[in-house]
Parts: structure tokens; sequence; C-alpha cells
């Protein structure tokens, strides 16, 4: 029972804690993404939409931007106009299973913010995978394989 108590403090002085990056990156467990975790702070949102690079397409915008660590933080932005919270989060959903599926194409060390428009929420899926992988090989976030 005291280990239940304590539990929800395991990270709050941590260095994890204060970069607003989930557990995931430091301890991959069946089911989440492996080398990634999640971005929460408003502050890092900010800073991606100020300073890093983005491209856009008409399913989706990204932004993303060096963060000087040895794994990705992944941010998936719909805006509350777009539907009710079941269409959102089902896209949410959809472009979270698009990166996990391909995250070892990624290259490591970025902040990437994945902002929905308005036409991806009834896009199917292969559509929006396509869409998300374009942008990505736009911004360079995806390894070139050599073929030999």
């Amino acid at each position: 029972m005291d280990a239940v108590l304590f539990a929800p403090s395991v990270y709050q002085g941590s260095e994890q804690a204060a970069s607003g990056a989930s557990p995931a990156c430091a301890c991959p467990e069946g089911g989440l993404m492996q080398y990634s975790s999640s971005l929460k702070l408003n502050h890092i949102f900010r800073r991606l939409y100020r300073k890093g690079h983005t491209c856009a397409n008409r399913y989706l915008a990204i932004y993303c931007r060096k963060n000087g660590q040895a794994c990705n933080r992944i941010g998936l932005t719909v805006n509350a106009k777009l539907g009710c919270a079941v269409r959102r989060n089902r896209v949410r959903r959809r472009l979270r299973e698009i990166y996990r599926l391909h995250e070892t194409q990624f290259l490591p060390g970025y902040d990437i913010v994945v902002v929905v428009r308005g036409r991806a929420m009834d896009a199917p899926y292969r559509e929006l995978e396509q869409a998300y992988l374009s942008l990505a090989e736009k911004l360079s976030l995806l390894r070139h394989e050599d073929t030999q």
C-alpha cells in the first residue's frame, strides 16, 4: 500500500518531469513507443511553433526541432472546432499508431508536434499515413536507407 501512495511522485524531482517527457523514452515497455515519449508542456509546444521548422499539407502540419536528447518527443494537437472528443481522440489514436509503426524510420533527437487539419478528420488511414510520412521526409526526419 505504501508503494501506491508514493508511486505518483517517482518522477517529480527528476529531469524527465522537468522536461515534460513521459518515462516511456527511458524505460520502454510493451505497447509503448520504444524510442519516444510524449510532449505535454505548453512552453515546449510554443517554442516549437516559434522556432521550429514546419511543413504542411492538406491533412497535417508538422513542426520539428532538435531537442538534444537521444529520443524523440511527440505532441499531437487537434482543435476542438474539428469535432466532438470522440472524433478528435480517434484521429489522435490513428496518428499515434502511424508514428509507432514507423518509429524506427525516424531519426532520434527531435521534438515533433503534429497539428491536425479539418480534412484529416474524415481521411482514410492510408492517406493519413502517406501524408504523415511525406511531411516527415520533407523535414528530413526519416532515415535515408542506402541501397547497395
